[in-house]
């Protein structure tokens, strides 16, 4: 299993109040060593090692959990950490995470993972990830055809438009 263009995110801030009274602000879910003295956030990270190289792995969070994280897979370099400026939302983490790697390679593809869900088969979730790589690479130039199609489309409207406008202004 290769994957080429797929950068992994984790988005791993949080409240820590889902599972409150065991998780708090400062030490969220995801950094709880729930399942054989692991934490969620270690297992979100070692299921994406048997098919991603480390340098590909970004991990989302706010700055107060950084140094907590890091030492939770030390592997991890602060690099590939992006710090989300002030939290505001999944979609901003998102946001943030498609940017960064837009900028880094235009061709990327970006896997938005979490940091505090089980998944018992990782073996079939990186089957899955695989799959999805392969059709985003076969709709990605569809969709750049059909924008440009209707860019065409949207063009001649306008002409028409204008034609038209000028016909009754006259």
């Amino acid at each position: 299993m290769s994957f080429e263009r797929t950068y992994p995110v984790i988005m791993a801030g949080g409240g820590g109040t889902r599972l409150w009274p065991l998780s708090r602000a400062d030490r969220p879910k995801q950094s709880l060593p729930l399942l054989e003295g692991r934490t969620l956030f270690q297992l979100a990270v070692r299921r994406l090692l048997p098919a991603f190289s480390l340098d590909r792995i970004r991990v989302v969070t706010v700055q107060p959990l950084v140094q907590q994280l890091v030492e939770q897979v030390p592997e991890l370099s602060e690099q590939n950490f992006l710090i989300e400026p002030s939290p505001r939302g999944t979609a901003s983490v998102i946001g943030l995470a498609a940017t960064v790697l837009r900028r880094k390679d235009p061709q990327a593809i970006m896997a938005c993972l979490t940091a505090d869900h089980l998944i018992g088969r990782p073996d079939r979730f990186l089957q899955l990830l695989a799959a999805a790589e392969t059709l985003v690479g076969e709709l990605v130039p569809a969709v750049k055809g059909l924008r440009d199609a209707l860019n065409k489309k949207a063009k001649k409207f306008d002409k028409i438009v204008k034609i038209g406008r000028t016909h009754l202004m006259d």
